[in-house]
């Protein structure tokens, strides 16, 4: 598998909902939120991974990429795991396996979110259920009363 392909696949999964590609990054601009999806090659070799967040527009980037920024992963370790296998092309995954896997796992982590989260108050019940904020940046926990 290649980049392209990967690219083609987060198209082919975000287009329908109104994402419009840049690159390798999507983007969904609503009325207080920009929802992004951005596909990062590491450093080392043709592992990928597959980060999504939110801009919130009342507030200023100050030089951020996203205010709320996620990784494609899973809490349960073996899940985890696959994700990171299949997003590193230096194994011998086939392509229809890693692409039908793949789809399945930004189907049902990053879209399911999105879906549900489209406002500011969506995204506050959203976090309000994680079970840390480490990720979330200080100046979003102020915006949101939650420090």
């Amino acid at each position: 598998m290649t980049r392209d392909n990967i690219i083609a696949i987060i198209s082919e999964i975000f287009k329908p909902y109104g994402f419009k590609k840049k690159g390798a990054t999507w983007i969904l601009e609503g009325d207080e939120l920009i929802k992004i999806v951005q596909l990062q090659k590491s450093y080392f070799g043709a592992r990928y991974y597959a980060n999504y967040g939110y801009i919130i527009k009342a507030i200023p980037l100050d030089g951020v990429i996203m205010h709320i920024f996620m990784g494609l992963g899973s809490i349960e370790h073996q899940i985890n795991e696959r994700i990171k296998e299949l997003l590193d092309f230096e194994n011998e995954v086939p392509d229809e396996i890693r692409k039908i896997e793949l789809q399945e796992h930004i189907k049902s982590n990053i879209v399911n979110i999105f879906n549900t989260v489209n406002s500011e108050a969506d995204l506050l019940d959203e976090l309000k259920r994680k079970p840390n904020l480490n990720y979330v940046c200080q100046v979003v926990k102020k915006h949101f009363g939650l420090l």
